[in-house]
């Protein structure tokens, strides 16, 4: 399970233990909403800080920054292919 928070990181929860394995930080604002890609290898998270970032869930690391937004974004959904992004501002 992964949550938005508006400490500006997004929290990876191991939902049998109740643990929180992983912590990913890089976003310099809230972090708004997040969504798994389909097949559940990326994660892409949605910032206050005008920024969407892909994520390799595995290792955790920062794939990609994406920008263009000139507000918050608010919300984020891939496409059932997991080849495109929709966003909201």
């Amino acid at each position: 399970l992964a949550s938005a928070s508006a400490d500006k990181t997004i929290k990876i929860w191991d939902v049998s233990s109740g643990q929180l394995p992983t912590i990913l930080t890089g976003h310099s604002s809230g972090v708004m909403s997040v969504a798994y890609s389909p097949d559940e290898q990326q994660l892409a998270s949605a910032s206050a800080d005008k920024t969407i970032k892909i994520w390799d869930v595995s290792s955790g690391k920062l794939l990609k920054s994406l920008t263009g937004h000139s507000s918050e974004v608010n919300s984020i959904t891939y496409s059932p292919n997991g080849q495109q992004l929709a966003s909201a501002s």
